[in-house]
């Protein structure tokens, strides 16, 4: 079976990065930090992709798969590293409550709900959030 462990807190990793960019070499971090320098390399690689390919905006559906909480992980993965528009279809969603607080605490910077204006509530909630980037 597969060793599992939790993912490092974003700014740890990107401490490291950091470091690595600035000149110390993944072997020399690992003797300071616990990832191995494969994950060091791997990080700082993905770095450089999402400097080099960042989007403006994400819209993120939040039942993907069509598991409710699949949209959750998919934000926390993120890692507030862009600005992130929430489309939901669920009509039980807590808009100014707990829902929202944790969806906001993972990254997102607005709310979208599915139906039938949602094209033009989507378009003006996407210009908002790239306004205050």
């Amino acid at each position: 079976m597969p060793r599992t462990r939790p993912s490092y807190p974003a700014e740890h990793k990107r401490r490291i990065i950091e470091l690595a960019r600035a000149g110390r070499t993944p072997e020399s971090l690992v003797k300071q930090f616990e990832p191995s320098a494969p994950t060091i390399r791997q990080w700082v690689r993905q770095a450089d992709l999402d400097e080099e390919h960042r989007p403006d905006v994400i819209v993120l559906d939040l039942g993907l798969e069509g598991r409710a909480d699949d949209g959750k992980r998919v934000l926390a993965r993120l890692e507030h590293r862009f600005p992130v528009v929430i489309l939901t279809g669920r009509t039980d969603f807590d808009l100014y409550g707990g829902d929202w607080r944790e969806l906001e605490a993972l990254g997102a910077r607005g709310l979208v709900i599915k139906g039938l204006a949602m094209e033009a509530e989507l378009k003006a909630k996407v210009e908002s959030v790239l306004a205050s980037a």
